[in-house]
């Protein structure tokens, strides 16, 4: 079979066997459980009634509460790109949201949180361009050393509940009606739950995390993890500015 790289801008040819293999082994673990029905009729039901509920104060944002539903919605597909540029390539786990119960819910949805929650990306980069340009000034001395730190599988470690309660601390902050905020996080929360996929005509659930592909799922890791950094990173910066110099990275 043929895919696409995760990285590289290039095709892969690999043994769909193999492919297979490394996508269950993945959903095989703790955050994953195995579905025995489709839910997707059901949630699209819960999803039409909560929406429908909300058209109140989704007019006051001017929008009409039909052009957020999906009229034939479809249960949100995995499949994996292959990391070739690790050893033994692993796979990383993409869901697609097109066309399914909330696809069109999260996009209004990253849009007005995008406009309404602001805080300081004091650990965040845009590009490589933007850290190639953040790092060309700085000469390190003999005995130091540049590392990088990653977050394994980011969207799946990220606790929604967390999320949402952060979300709601920024929003809180805002000018923002009582029943804006409302209907804000109850749609918020509705997109969360959109936490099921289907591979190779099995249904799955992701039992805690945000969803892998969602439109939301960037923006709330990206709020996640600033307040985790500002909170505890810089704080030990802060506490540690006495002993051995350090140079710190604000991205």
């Amino acid at each position: 079979m043929c895919t696409k790289a995760d990285k590289g801008n290039c095709l892969v040819i690999l043994n769909k066997c193999d492919y297979i293999t490394k996508v269950l082994d993945f959903i095989s673990g703790p955050g994953f459980s195995i579905l025995k029905h489709n839910p997707t009729t059901n949630f699209t039901r819960t999803v039409r009634n909560m929406v429908y509920n909300q058209r109140q104060n989704l007019s006051t944002f001017n929008i009409n509460y039909k052009a957020l539903l999906n009229m034939n919605p479809v249960c949100p597909l995995l499949y994996g790109l292959p990391k070739i540029h690790k050893p033994d390539i692993p796979i990383r786990p993409v869901v697609c949201f097109t066309d399914t119960p909330v696809s069109k819910i999260t996009s209004w949805l990253n849009s007005i949180l995008k406009q309404h929650i602001t805080f300081a990306r004091s650990f965040s980069i845009k590009n490589s361009l933007n850290l190639t340009s953040k790092i060309s000034s700085i000469t390190l001395p003999p005995s130091f050393s540049m590392v990088s730190f990653d977050v394994k599988n980011l969207f799946p470690s990220i606790p929604s509940n967390e999320c949402i309660q952060l979300v709601s601390e920024h929003l809180s902050s805002t000018h923002l009606s009582d029943d804006q905020y409302t209907c804000i996080i109850t749609l918020l929360k509705l997109c969360i739950h959109q936490n099921f996929f289907k591979f190779n005509n099995q249904c799955y659930t992701q039992i805690d995390g945000l969803a892998m592909g969602s439109n939301l799922s960037p923006l709330l890791a990206e709020i996640f993890m600033n307040n985790l950094e500002s909170n505890h990173i810089a704080t030990k910066k802060k506490k540690k500015k006495k002993k051995k110099a350090t140079t710190p990275f604000p991205f």
